[in-house]
């Protein structure tokens, strides 16, 4: 399933109050816009989770999922009952309608069985379903430059590859530039681009 980071508005889940599960997906408001706002947020939700733990996550992203648990949480209890996570996971984009929620996740989100979704434990669930995604997305990228691959983790990048691809896409590009860019992204010397590599640049530019 391909992850839109920048969500679209496709999930209007309900509660069993039929409370409207808001779109995480809306961006009417540009970027330059909303940079100096901050998320808004139940006095009962001040505990935040790690950063480190929400790397995944952009600013936009934490904004829309603390008003899609703000809005459902109305009486700031500071959780939601364990029977919203299909409405929410599908307003995120994680899950599709026809789809039940695997056991996994579950157990994940709510490992006390408690029955509740915190704002905490959800931000931290989906920043670790968005990088999964993320790195899906890099998998089937670096499978470009290498279709035969089995293990992607144990293959490079060569010279030739970049041939191939340049070639089959119509780019001119001479041996000398090509022997270039491998030398740039090849930190360890080994003659090609690893996929630790790959993902480093990948990260830098901003693709994912």
């Amino acid at each position: 399933m391909e992850r839109q980071r920048h969500a679209h508005g496709r999930a209007t889940g309900t509660t069993a109050n039929d409370t409207p599960m808001p779109s995480a997906r809306k961006r009417a408001t540009p970027r330059s816009a909303r940079k100096n706002q901050t998320p808004s947020r139940n006095p009962h939700h001040d505990q935040h989770a790690h950063a480190d733990d929400l790397a995944s996550l952009t600013y936009e992203d934490r904004e829309n999922i603390t008003d899609v648990f703000n809005a459902l949480d109305r009486n700031g209890r500071g959780f939601l009952p364990i029977s919203t996570l299909p409405g929410l996971l599908e307003s995120l984009d994680l899950l599709d309608p026809e789809e039940d929620v695997p056991v996994e996740w579950i157990a994940e989100i709510d490992p006390d069985r408690s029955n509740k979704i915190t704002l905490d434990a959800l931000l931290h669930f989906v920043s670790l379903r968005y990088a999964e995604n993320a790195e899906r997305q890099m998998v089937s990228a670096f499978r470009l430059f290498k279709p035969d691959a089995v293990d992607v983790f144990s293959e490079r990048i060569t010279l030739e590859d970049l041939q191939r691809v340049s070639a089959h896409l119509g780019e001119h590009i001479s041996d000398s530039e090509l022997r270039d860019m491998i030398e740039f992204l090849d930190s360890g010397n080994r003659g090609g681009v690893d996929f630790s590599d790959f993902k480093r640049m990948i990260h830098k530019t901003g693709l994912f």
